[in-house]
């Protein structure tokens, strides 16, 4: 295994919320030990032929793990154009497993077509998303610091409440209520 090849891994794979500043470090622990063990994992399994059948699909796998990882997919393509999506769609998820096997069937044929210039192009892409998500990660800039919301709460409430319940029994003449036993009475 190539030296770009351990760092293509690398960038697919690491996990930048890792390096978030609430995390613990017994937590950090726990997640990053997993990571490692896989990662240490795959040189061993690809000691030989990089670009073998079974490798390049699990070379695509990892590179759409990455993808994944990195652009968000979910929260920056799909919850986005959720109507749309969810007007054609029966199930919102299906739109995340539709881009996620679009990612991996193209990942693989740009693999085992173009095999080493496709690790270069697809490492540089998922490069500079994952500098700019580890800069995003550890600058941390959306969390205000200090922010006083005293003045924002209104403590001039009445202590007196009352409990609204509203019972809507109005369901028409032609409604599905109707079809149940004694639903027209």
């Amino acid at each position: 295994m190539k030296n770009i090849h351990k760092f293509y891994f690398f960038i697919c794979l690491f996990p930048t919320w890792i390096l978030f500043k609430d995390i613990t470090f017994y937590e950090k622990l726990s997640y990053f030990t997993p990571f490692l063990f896989f990662y240490l994992a795959l040189f061993y399994f690809y000691k030989k032929n990089f670009f073998s059948k079974i490798k390049v699909i699990n070379t695509s796998i990892i590179t759409v793990f990455g993808l994944d990882q990195n652009l968000l997919i979910n929260l920056n393509f799909v919850k986005p154009n959720f109507a749309f999506l969810n007007a054609i769609l029966h199930n919102i998820y299906f739109a995340d497993i539709f881009l996620l096997l679009l990612l991996f069937f193209l990942t693989i044929l740009l693999i085992f077509f173009q095999r080493e210039k496709a690790i270069k192009i697809i490492m540089s892409f998922i490069l500079v998303i994952f500098l700019f998500n580890l800069y995003d990660t550890v600058m941390n800039k959306k969390k205000i610091i200090n922010f006083d919301n005293s003045n924002l709460i209104s403590k001039n409430y009445s202590k007196k409440k009352t409990l609204f319940i509203i019972f809507d029994e109005m369901s028409g003449m032609n409604s599905i209520s109707n079809k149940f036993e004694n639903g027209n009475q």
